[in-house]
């Protein structure tokens, strides 16, 4: 059975550095506790920056995941953080404007002492830094990507005559209608906020529907962008503002009930409900995994999160019931399915699950930096990936990094946009991330796929939903808001 791994490709740097004797100290860092073995990598990398700085001492201090964020918060704001921190883009919001956090803008605009090609910003993945930028700032390093996607069971579509994962949304609907034709279950999914399968292929094509209308949601943009959906660098830096998304809510652009591109995606995500298990509303997100393991269903959308679990539990099945995993990225919607999408297909899900921040009050500025860049490198990286001391069998993570090498049998998945994006649908659920909003979304959606609610009775659900959810971001976000633009361009 192959190890899977979800990884950019690219040639490894060189690390021979050139501040050797020049940097002494303690330095402390910071990680949380978590599946990839962040502590066995960290103590990897620090014995090897030890050995080319001999008066630098690096103390590797883990915490649990479970309330990191709220104490880290509290450290920042007490000044007592350690001198560099692992965090995840949800926690360095707000730290570039209230001053807490490192602007790293200008370091990552020169090349990483350590290897690589080009600046040290160009040494990761595509639009990545500006993706976790705050205030303008860039307060996080990339560290390592989450992708999200179609795994499936390679047996299965062999016995049902698929020679080629499905690229394209009917390419899949007919794949599905293969393997029901086979006497097979292409999808076991439960319709419910602890299972995600059916709004991460939502919002994967609402976020290719609506990239065409980029430049009449982001209204309020630096002097002389223009939109290119070939160019990843058009996106960059650039992000909707709250008073943005309500502006074009208003103007009918993004409302569910008045735009096209809504109402075309909810119904192609119907077009899968004769693939879908019957019971889908009846059953609990923690079944889908080990349907999928059992056999009881061919196919499982999930990511790198989850499939070290996954390849565990079926090297634990009887040897004729294991099987080799593929997987893919989501099959991509074309002008077929909906004319307007006339700014590319679908990108892959994949974003930035973590990175490291430098507290700014830390007195080992220049240190951290250093260090940061060490371990950012390609051959440096590529050492702290290969120090995971899981033999290979459970791979996670791929790093954010270009150059990290992997053994040559993890499964490679394309990770990076094909076009430039900026976001407004994703893993979160937004045009604004509001806890109420996604709960009654979770029912609308429910309601939708049982047939007491058409299509036109969801839409409108989901209309007063979001607007309510963006009057309160208004309000959350005040200090951002410009209550002007909003006047000039409503009336």
């Amino acid at each position: 059975m192959a190890a899977s791994l979800f990884m950019l490709t690219a040639a490894c740097g060189s690390d021979d550095g050139d501040t050797a004797g020049k940097l002494s100290g303690d330095l402390r860092v910071l990680a949380f506790d978590g599946t990839p073995n962040w502590k066995a990598q960290l103590e990897a990398a620090a014995k090897d920056y030890e050995a080319k700085h001999a008066g630098v001492d690096i103390k590797i201090e883990m915490a649990p995941y479970d309330g990191y964020k709220d104490a880290l918060e509290t450290r920042l704001v007490s000044r007592t953080a350690a001198d560099l921190v692992m965090v995840e883009p949800p926690m360095v919001q707000g730290l570039g404007g209230r001053g807490l956090a490192t602007d790293l803008t200008g370091a990552l605009g020169k090349a990483n002492s350590y290897g690589g090609t080009g600046t040290w910003r160009e040494g990761f993945r595509p639009g990545s830094v500006e993706s976790t930028m705050d205030s303008g700032k860039a307060v996080m390093v990339p560290w390592s990507a989450v992708w999200v996607g179609l795994t499936y069971n390679k047996k299965a579509y062999e016995r049902a005559g698929i020679t080629t994962p499905p690229a394209t949304w009917q390419d899949w609907i007919a794949a599905n209608d293969k393997l029901k034709a086979s006497g097979q279950a292409p999808i076991y999914t439960a319709i419910k906020n602890d299972d995600a399968q059916t709004w991460w292929l939502l919002t994967t094509m609402l976020q290719a529907l609506y990239r065409p209308k980029s430049e009449q949601i982001n209204l309020r943009h630096s002097d002389g962008w223009k939109y290119d959906p070939a160019k990843a660098a058009s996106g960059a830096g650039e992000s909707y503002t709250p008073d943005e998304l309500y502006v074009a809510f208003r103007k009918g652009v993004i409302d569910p009930a008045k735009s096209a591109e809504y109402r075309r995606a909810v119904e192609l995500m119907l077009q899968l409900k004769p693939h879908l298990n019957p019971n889908a509303l009846a059953a609990k997100g923690a079944e889908v995994e080990d349907k999928f393991v059992s056999g009881a269903s061919v196919q499982n959308l999930t990511g790198t999160f989850a499939i070290p679990g996954i390849l565990t539990k079926i090297g634990g099945l009887a040897t004729d019931k294991q099987f080799e995993i593929g997987a893919t990225n989501f099959p991509s919607i074309t002008p077929t399915d909906f004319p307007g999408l006339t700014a590319g297909g679908t990108n892959p899900l994949a974003g930035t699950r973590n990175g490291w921040m430098i507290p700014a009050a830390t007195k080992q500025s220049a240190l951290a930096v250093d260090f940061l860049q060490f371990i950012t490198s390609p051959a440096q990286a590529s050492r702290m990936w290969a120090a995971k001391g899981d033999s290979g069998t459970t791979a996670g993570d791929p790093a954010e990094i270009v150059g990290v090498q992997y053994p040559a049998s993890f499964t490679k998945v394309d990770t990076t946009a094909k076009f430039a994006e900026i976001p407004l649908y994703g893993f979160g659920m937004p045009p604004t991330f509001d806890t109420k909003d996604f709960d009654q979304f979770i029912a609308q959606w429910q309601g939708l796929w049982s047939g007491k609610a058409s299509i036109d009775q969801f839409l409108s659900q989901r209309s007063k939903s979001n607007l309510d959810a963006l009057e309160r971001n208004l309000k959350v976000s005040a200090a951002q808001v410009d209550q002007g633009f909003i006047k000039r361009e409503l009336g």
